[in-house]
């Protein structure tokens, strides 16, 4: 399939051409419905992956004996959730904020 997708910056609009193979059966779905789904996808991606991954810098992590990279990995996730269950946004600006101020966030640890 051919999607064409746009996209706003800092107010500065692009567009991009990307091609994708995929093994949903086409023809008895609509555009809207195969729309939905990449956005899915992306929702994912950009809200879970994208995050551990840049902002936790999961990628860079140099725990690979035992259960060491999955036990961390699963204490990155419970953070995040912590953080989306008390509606925070900005992961990053929240990170920094607790690495500055570690004493005003002992709220996270009391949830009920």
């Amino acid at each position: 399939m051919k999607i064409i997708r746009s996209r706003k910056i800092k107010g500065k609009v692009s567009q991009e051409t990307v091609y994708a193979l995929t093994s949903i059966d086409l023809s008895d779905k609509t555009l809207e419905e195969i729309g939905k789904k990449l956005r899915q996808h992306w929702f994912i991606e950009n809200k879970v992956h994208y995050v551990r991954d840049v902002t936790m810098r999961e990628d860079l992590c140099r725990i690979r004996k035992g259960n060491g990279s999955q036990l961390f990995a699963g204490m990155r996730h419970i953070v995040l959730n912590l953080f989306r269950l008390n509606g925070v946004e900005n992961i990053a600006a929240e990170i920094r904020k607790m690495l500055y101020y570690p004493s005003k966030y002992t709220y996270y640890l009391n949830m009920k």
